[in-house]
Formats: structure tokens, C-alpha cells, sequence
């Protein structure tokens, strides 16, 4: 029985704001030690099958950062969302690939941004959930004992339905949202209800017979990447195809609706870290129950959150209560620690103030500083005119080869590889995209980039991009695969296209 684990790996990076940001969100931050949220929950799906039968989805800002916090995961099992559309797509299109591989398959379903505290416990825990996919041939979730009356969470009533051999399954009698605080006390005092982790496990059979009965527009909308699945278009087909697929989440439009849905209690410690204030419940308090992060003075400060960022600066606190301080590099945060749930009107004030580049973290590269460069490269090093820009290159050697490419707003390099030469792209500024054996990323400066021969690749500009380039000296080594300008396959003696 083959068992593969699908991380799902999106976010809008709004939870943590202002550590987490757009390029940035929850799962890819240090919260609580020197690893991050995805570290610890790929490093989980390993203790249930082997790196090749793990897949994560993310999307295309984080490429980037999720191959360079998960560098032991294969390319291949990395799958880029072109635009968000919740959880029933994503799940879906796993359920395609891997029914590719093997129709038998087992898919355990994690989020990538949750706390999970005993790995003993959370592997018997999924392993009955495996086994229950297995023999009852339905939808397994798994719930987790609630150990106080929390609104935030969604909450499974518990049916009276036992079965046989799998001890603690039970059928689920229905899924209820995020309730008030005086139905979530009543939960709390029946002992019937669970709190809905959202990490589940079903046979790729029962997910894609489900997605069919409940969201049939979703089955219908998926045929096209079904199809797709192990050509080389496949990449495209899914950039093209994705964005037209309903916005559902596979809470909402398949489990709720679902009769053959059964749940199994976790015997490990679990939050979802939703807030600032989750940290009260995570982390150790000094002795007037601060959570105190970093850089921190506190005087006369009761019960706060506070995190500095930096540490050469300093946050002191003076009289504070029940507060949230958050200082980042361009962001300082402070907020009434019950009003934490609330963060997402301040997000959207930034929006509607035009301050939303504030949702994203800092470029580190002023735009003054990058003109200056490429005025003062300019008057002494060679140009180069071409159709999509310029490049000035500032240094030729035995050893290296340097340039500045500057690319217009709606134009794009070609898509084209090196034999031998091997190339780094800084980028500067602007916006855009890179393309990297089928795999799209957003730019988000000041990010770098290091391309190896034979990876096809491409640079297309949003906004007008400037890019510093260092390349091994190799300058007619480049074919053009695609090139929307009509020019030759072969470079020349062109290092660009």
C-alpha cells in the first residue's frame, strides 16, 4: 500500500502580520525555534512514507522560499498554484497525480502551518487513520480534544457509530463552523464535539468519488490537468486551466456534505497558531505572564506579547496590559490583545490608505540606489540594445562574465537553457515572473536566483525589471527554445536572448 503525504502550503500571510507578509506567510517563519513551520511539518510527513511521496502545494511567490527551507524535497513534488482557490483544487489535483502513479493510493492531507506537539503520537494517530481510509473506504479526518470553549475553531459533533477493530473511529454526525462563545462552552460541556484540525486521509477512489457527487463543477474543471498529468505541458495546462476552478474549500463543499465521513481523535498536542494571542498558549511566560521575544524591555508590563525583531534595536514597554507589540525592519505593530482576531481590518485600512506595499516584505534595494548603478554603468560599459531592453555589461573576464539587465514592463527573455554555463540573477527591482523547468515564481526583489546548465528558463517583466547578472564566462552558450521576437534558436555570440 503505497502512502503519500500532500502538504498544502498557501496563505496570504495575513495571521503574523507584520512577520508574515504576501511573500511570506505563516508556515515559512521561525515562530518557535530555529525551524520553521513547514520544516517541522515536512520533517512529520517523513515519519509516514519516504521524501519521493511527499507533495506540496504552494503558491507562486513561494516557490523560492520552499525549496530553500525544504531543499531535500524533489522539484517534481513541488506544484505551484497560479492563483489561490482554497483547499478542494489543490486536493484535487493531487488526487490526480498520484492516482497516475498508483490508483491505490492513501493521501494524508496536512496543512503546513499548524503545531504539533509528539511525534509518537501524531504517527499512531495518522496510522489509524490510514488503516480506517483503508477498510472503511471513506473520508477520515481528524479531531482534536477541545481543552477550553474557543470560538476560532470549527468543531465536529461526534456520532455514537464505532468500528470494529479501530478503536476511537467513529462516524461523523455533522460539521459545525466557528460558533459563538456560549455554543462553544456547551460544546466544551458535552464532551461529544472535537475541534476539526483540517488534516485528513482518504483513498485517492474515495476523494475523487466524493469531489464528483458533492462539486461536480470541480471534477468537470479538472479534467483538463487530469489529462496533463505527466506530459511536458503539464505546467502550462495548469496555469491555464487553474484559475477557472471554483473557489471551495473541501470543508465546506465536500465533508460537510458527505455521509461516509468518519473521525479519529488525535493523541497529540495541537494548535493552529491563528493569532498573535495563540502564543499565550505556546510559549512560557516570565512572572508577570509576558510572552517578551527578542529585544525586549519590559516595565510595569502585564500579560503582553511583545517581539523585536532586530537585534540592535531595542523595544521597551512601559505600563502595559494584555497588549501585542510587533517591530519589524519597516512595521511597528501594537494592538489590545483581545482585539488580535481582529487584524485583518488594519489589513484592510492598509489596502484602502494605499499603504498595501506595506503587506509585503521591505525590497532592501532603494530604487534611487539601482538608477545611480545603472547611470553610472552605462557611461563606461558596453550596451547592448535588445528587443525586450538593454543590457550594459560592466565585466568580461576568463573567470566571469557581469551585466545589468534592464527588461521592459510586458516583455520577456526568451525561454532558453545553457549547455554548460552556469548563471546567478539578482534581482533588483520591478515585478515579474521567472519560469524554471516548467515551474513559475514570482520576482520579489531583492531575490536571487542561481540557474544550472540544461534548466530551461525564462524572465518575463510586470513591472520594468532590473536584474545584476553573474554568469561563468561561456557567452555563446545559450539556446532559445522560445522566443516571441522570431529570432534563431542558436544565440551566437549573444550571452541574452
Amino acid at each position: 500500500m503505497r502512502v503519500a503525504v500532500v502538504i498544502m502550503a498557501g496563505g496570504s500571510g495575513e495571521r503574523f502580520w507584520p512577520l508574515s507578509r504576501k511573500d511570506r506567510p505563516k508556515q515559512f517563519l521561525k515562530i518557535l525555534g530555529e525551524t520553521s513551520m513547514i520544516q517541522d511539518t515536512f520533517r512529520r510527513a517523513l515519519l509516514l512514507t519516504p521524501v519521493e511521496n511527499i507533495l506540496v502545494f504552494t503558491g507562486r511567490a513561494h516557490y523560492d522560499v520552499l525549496r530553500s527551507q525544504v531543499p531535500d524535497l524533489p522539484r517534481r513534488n513541488v506544484f505551484c498554484e497560479p492563483v489561490g482557490r482554497d483547499t478542494a483544487p489543490c486536493i484535487a489535483m493531487a488526487a490526480c497525480c498520484l492516482e497516475s502513479v498508483d490508483p491505490s493510493t492513501v493521501m494524508v492531507v496536512l496543512p503546513s502551518d499548524h503545531l504539533i506537539m509528539g511525534d509518537d503520537e501524531f504517527v499512531k494517530t495518522m496510522s489509524l487513520g490510514i488503516q480506517a481510509a483503508v477498510a472503511m473506504g471513506g473520508l477520515v479526518t481528524t479531531g482534536v480534544k477541545p481543552t477550553r470553549p474557543e470560538p476560532a475553531f470549527g468543531y465536529i459533533l461526534v456520532g455514537g457509530q464505532q468500528t470494529p477493530g479501530l478503536p476511537g473511529v467513529t462516524n461523523v454526525e455533522r460539521f459545525i463552523e466557528k460558533p459563538d462563545m456560549e455554543a462553544a462552552q456547551g460544546y466544551l460541556a458535552s464532551g461529544r464535539y472535537l475541534w476539526n484540525s483540517g488534516m485528513f486521509v482518504w483513498t485517492v477512489d474515495a476523494i475523487k468519488n466524493a469531489i464528483a457527487r458533492h462539486l461536480p463543477e470541480l471534477a468537470e474543471g479538472i479534467r483538463p490537468i487530469e489529462a496533463a498529468v505527466g506530459r511536458e505541458d503539464f505546467a502550462e495546462v495548469v496555469w491555464n486551466s487553474y484559475g477557472h476552478l471554483p473557489n471551495a474549500s473541501i470543508d465546506y463543499a465536500v465533508m460537510e456534505k458527505a455521509s461516509n465521513v468518519w473521525v479519529i481523535p488525535a493523541r497529540f498536542q495541537w494548535d493552529d497558531l491563528g493569532s498573535w494571542s495563540a502564543l499565550d498558549r505556546v510559549l512560557p511566560g516570565d512572572a508577570h505572564g509576558n510572552r517578551l521575544i527578542g529585544q525586549v524591555l519590559s516595565v510595569d508590563t502585564k500579560g503582553s506579547i511583545v517581539k523585536s525583531s532586530s537585534p540592535s534595536r531595542l523595544v521597551a514597554t512601559l505600563g502595559l496590559e494584555d497588549a501585542i507589540v510587533v517591530d519589524t525592519d519597516d512595521v511597528v505593530f501594537v494592538a489590545s490583545k483581545r482585539r488580535a482576531c481582529d487584524l485583518k481590518k488594519v489589513l484592510s485600512h492598509l489596502r484602502k490608505s494605499g499603504l498595501g506595499a506595506f503587506q509585503e516584505r521591505p525590497t532592501g534595494v532603494p530604487n534611487l540606489v539601482v538608477g545611480d548603478l545603472c547611470k553610472a554603468l552605462s557611461g563606461g560599459c558596453h550596451v547592448a540594445e535588445k528587443p525586450w531592453g538593454k543590457e550594459v555589461w560592466w565585466s568580461v573576464t576568463p573567470h566571469y562574465a557581469g551585466k545589468i539587465l534592464q527588461v521592459k514592463a510586458g516583455e520577456a527573455l526568451s525561454l532558453q537553457y545553457h549547455e554548460h554555463k552556469h548563471e546567478t540573477m539578482l534581482f533588483l527591482a520591478g515585478s515579474g515572473q521567472i519560469e524554471m523547468d516548467g515551474q513559475v515564481s514570482e520576482i520579489t526583489p531583492p531575490m536571487v536566483v542561481t540557474i544550472s546548465p540544461r534548466t530551461a528558463h525564462r524572465v518575463q517583466a510586470s513591472k520594468d525589471l532590473t536584474i545584476l547578472e553573474i554568469s561563468t564566462p561561456e557567452l555563446d552558450d545559450v539556446v532559445r527554445l522560445e522566443d516571441r521576437y522570431g529570432r534563431s534558436s542558436h544565440a551566437g555570440g549573444e550571452v541574452r536572448t
